[in-house]
C-alpha cells in the first residue's frame, strides 16, 4: 500500500516516553533479543517493566516495534 505520509509506530506516554503501537510476543526474550542482534537488527536493552520484560527493535525503515514476554 502506498501512502502520502508514513503513519507513526509510536506514541508518547504520560512521561513523554515513546511507546510502540505494535508488540510481538515470544517464549524466550533473551534468545529472541540475541537472534535479532546476530542478524544485524538494531535492538534496545531488555527492560523489566513490572509485569513483563521487553525490548524494542527497528526495521529497515527505522520504524520502532516491541517484543514482550509475561513474567
Amino acid at each position: 500500500m502506498k501512502v502520502n505520509e508514513k503513519p507513526p509506530t509510536t506514541f508518547p506516554d504520560f512521561s513523554n516516553f515513546d511507546k510502540t503501537y505494535y508488540n510481538f510476543t515470544t517464549v524466550n526474550i533473551k534468545d529472541t533479543h540475541q537472534e535479532l542482534q546476530q542478524r544485524g537488527v538494531e535492538v534496545t536493552k531488555i527492560i523489566d517493566h513490572g509485569a513483563i520484560f521487553g525490548f524494542d527493535f527497528y526495521d529497515i525503515d527505522g520504524n520502532k516495534f516491541g517484543v514482550v514476554v509475561d513474567k
